[in-house]
Parts: structure tokens; sequence; C-alpha cells
């Protein structure tokens, strides 16, 4: 779950930090933010523990 060209800073099984913080990171608005992880828990790229945080999801074995 990298931004194109980046190197992955968030491999699978990391927290990712807070709304807020990843808000502040990319200097976009924090419902940006609460939107792209909304897809991205429906697409199955991250998985929510509740009381946890919001983490990505490991690869699936095909």
């Amino acid at each position: 779950m990298s931004p194109i060209g980046a190197a992955d800073p968030y491999p699978p099984g990391s927290q990712l930090p807070s709304g807020r913080a990843l808000a502040d990171s990319y200097d976009v608005s924090h419902s940006t933010i609460q939107r792209a992880v909304a897809t991205l828990r429906e697409q199955g790229v991250l998985v929510g523990r509740p009381g946890r945080g919001v983490f990505v999801a490991e690869p699936t074995r095909r």
C-alpha cells in the first residue's frame, strides 16, 4: 500500500497512523483520509481492529 514510486512505508501487518496524522502528512483534509480508509477497508486492503486501530491487511494466498 504505497504511493506510486515510493518505498512501501506500510508493509502488511503494520498499523496506520491516526487519521489526523495521515491528513497532515499528505496535506489533505481529514475527511479525505476517512473516505480513503473506508474504501480501502471495503477492498480488503486495510482491516480495522476495534480498540487497536487500522492495519494493512496480510496478503491472501491463492
